[in-house]
């Protein structure tokens, strides 16, 4: 079944048309990232910022935290918590961000839509989920039903696209596909106004967790093909690439660090849990248990395999083009967004 191509589109072009939509995960960290970053000569103090309640975020704040940062590059480095807003929105397009996460498929379509940004790396896979109400426990059930996702074009909202027309469903016709803010998810699943959520963690994870009826209809972590591929993407501006490629390359060793380090041990996870609770990285009522079990399930020893990364791209635009959602030929299209950190010059920007 071929998907429609006109709503997917409208669906890709409200990621970038976007801003100020506060999410969860690696996916809000896109809407900011179309202005460029500032003059060579300006960048004295690196900076990264995370939310509060993206999990996958771990590796982000134990660079900082651990010194990873301080083996590696860069100086001066700081790293922000911010929960009112998108940090990328505006600390990217006023240049006081010059690295951040982003998921999949939206990365590919937004770059292939002239976000000025590139791909240096990945992070890690698993942290995007599709829960149902008890009973539906097959995509072709949700026929006509009500699907939440975060925001129309999100990578969550693409992989709903996807599963439901390889269910052999019209993801436009046969389903709706509903945006709904992520703290309104949870009531809307409990009080049964919805009949799924395809979102990132950790809301997904909290529905088990706080005892709501529920079946997971789909886990990145399990399922086939997905379980293999890059959830979340190392991101830069091409102005950093071009401009300080030193930098850049100092971000991706850091990150990279810190993530085989949380998969050193599940001693390393705990530490990584007790230093987010105390410097409030993460909301106080996130108990250290559930922290525990959302980061160990993610696979972070992928970062650092450009091999899987670059695989991981060249799939999701066999996927774009598929929608129908590129302009770029696959092979413009990589050239224009893979840059490969580790062929990029070792040392200070």
């Amino acid at each position: 079944m071929d998907l429609n191509r006109r709503d997917f589109l409208k669906g890709a072009a409200g990621v970038a048309a976007t801003a100020g939509v506060a999410g969860i995960g690696g996916s809000s960290l896109l809407h900011g990232l179309a202005g460029e970053s500032v003059a060579a000569s300006e960048i004295k103090n690196p900076a990264l910022a995370t939310f509060p309640t993206a999990m996958c975020h771990a590796p982000m704040r134990m660079m900082y935290e651990k010194g990873f940062y301080k083996q590696f590059g860069p100086k001066n480095l700081t790293l922000r918590v911010i929960s009112d807003r998108d940090p990328v929105n505006e600390g990217l397009a006023g240049g006081k961000l010059q690295y951040a996460y982003g998921g999949g498929l939206e990365c590919v379509i937004l770059i292939d839509r002239g976000m000025p940004f590139v791909v240096t790396g990945g992070v890690h896979a698993g942290c995007i989920r599709v829960v149902s109400q008890p009973g539906i426990e097959s995509w072709k059930q949700l026929k006509g039903k009500k699907i939440a996702v975060n925001m129309m074009g999100s990578f969550p909202y693409f992989i709903a696209c996807s599963m439901l027309t390889k269910a052999g469903l019209d993801f436009k016709k046969d389903a709706q596909l509903l945006v709904v803010s992520p703290p309104d998810m949870i009531p809307a699943f409990r009080q049964k106004k919805v009949d799924a959520i395809a979102m990132w963690d950790p809301i997904p994870m909290l529905i088990p967790e706080l005892g709501i009826p529920h079946h997971m209809l789909w886990d990145m972590n399990t399922a086939p093909r997905w379980k293999d591929e890059v959830c979340c993407f190392s991101l830069q501006p091409r102005s950093v690439i071009e401009k300080h490629p030193g930098l850049a390359w100092q971000f991706n060793e850091c990150i990279t660090a810190a993530s085989h380090w949380l998969e050193e041990s599940d001693d390393n996870i705990r530490e990584c849990v007790d230093i987010q609770i105390k410097k409030k990285y993460t909301p106080g009522k996130a108990k250290a248990k559930f922290q525990f079990d959302l980061i160990k399930s993610y696979d972070f020893s992928i970062c650092g395999n450009q091999d899987i990364c670059e695989r991981s791209l060249d799939w999701f635009c066999d996927l774009g083009a598929q929608f129908g959602a590129l302009k770029h030929s696959k092979k413009d299209l990589m050239k224009l967004m893979w840059h490969d950190y580790t062929k990029l010059p070792k040392g200070p920007a």
